[in-house]
C-alpha cells in the first residue's frame, strides 16, 4: 500500500511601501527565514523538482492566512 509524507505552506498577506504582498511564511509549522523577500513562484517550482505535489489550497476569510498543501509518495 502507498504511504505518503504530507506538506503545508502558510501563505501570509502583509503591507509593503508598494502595496499590499503576499509570501510563504511557514513550512509545516517552521517560519521560514527572511519569508517577506520569498518567492512562492521559485519556492513550489523546487517543491516539484524535489517531487512534491500541490493536492489542495485554503484561505483563511477571516485572516491574512491562506495555505497550500502538497504530498508525495513516501520512499
Amino acid at each position: 500500500m502507498q504511504k505518503w509524507e504530507y506538506l503545508t505552506i502558510q501563505m501570509e498577506s502583509f503591507s509593503t511601501l508598494g502595496g499590499n504582498r503576499v509570501s510563504p511564511r511557514l513550512m509545516n509549522d517552521q517560519e521560514l527565514k527572511d519569508w517577506k523577500k520569498l518567492s512562492i513562484h521559485k519556492l513550489i517550482s523546487q517543491l516539484g523538482v524535489d517531487g512534491w505535489e500541490m493536492t489542495g489550497t485554503y484561505k483563511d476569510t477571516a485572516s491574512f492566512y491562506g495555505y497550500i498543501f502538497f504530498k508525495r509518495p513516501k520512499p
